[in-house]
């Protein structure tokens, strides 16, 4: 559950910033557009950034059910668009995908994510092996390698 707060500036724009429940770690994560419009139509008021109809905390359980039902949807629109057994949880790995896919480093996956680079690290792990455009970027730069050495050689 994310607690209404108010955002703090950077010297481009803005970000939410916590402490990690379990921890107290701080973390921050940067507004975009669509977070932004969420946090600034958020009633001055309301404990809570996402909430029930009822105005009470959004539950995980109730998220994971909001989700389902989108998907559902979705589905029902246009077959086979999303993968039927996705989930909430899923999300996470599609946002760090697109930020791995954004060439954004491991620090600013972490600052993003609001993870530790350590977990980052692990996390990245995983989906960088699942990242087709990760293979031809290592493909790419060790073409270049060998590109930068032939040079050498035929100046030597």
């Amino acid at each position: 559950m994310i607690r209404a707060t108010e955002p703090q500036r950077t010297p481009k724009g803005r970000r939410l910033f916590f402490r990690r429940t379990k921890t107290g770690k701080p973390f921050s994560i940067p507004l975009t557009p669509d977070l932004e419009y969420v946090v600034d139509t958020t009633p001055k008021d309301q404990e809570f950034l996402l909430v029930s109809l009822e105005g009470r905390p959004l539950r995980p359980e109730r998220a994971s059910g909001i989700v389902r039902a989108l998907k559902t949807r979705a589905i029902a629109r246009n077959p086979g668009c999303i993968r039927e057994d996705l989930s909430l949880y899923d999300m996470r790995g599609t946002a760090a995908t697109n930020l791995i896919r954004a060439d954004c480093s491991l620090r600013e996956i972490a600052t993003y994510m609001g993870w530790g680079l350590r977990h980052a690290s692990n996390i990245i792990e995983t989906y960088v092996r699942l990242v087709p455009e990760e293979s031809d970027r290592v493909a790419e730069k060790l073409h270049r390698l060998s590109e930068a050495e032939s040079q050498r050689q035929d100046v030597s």
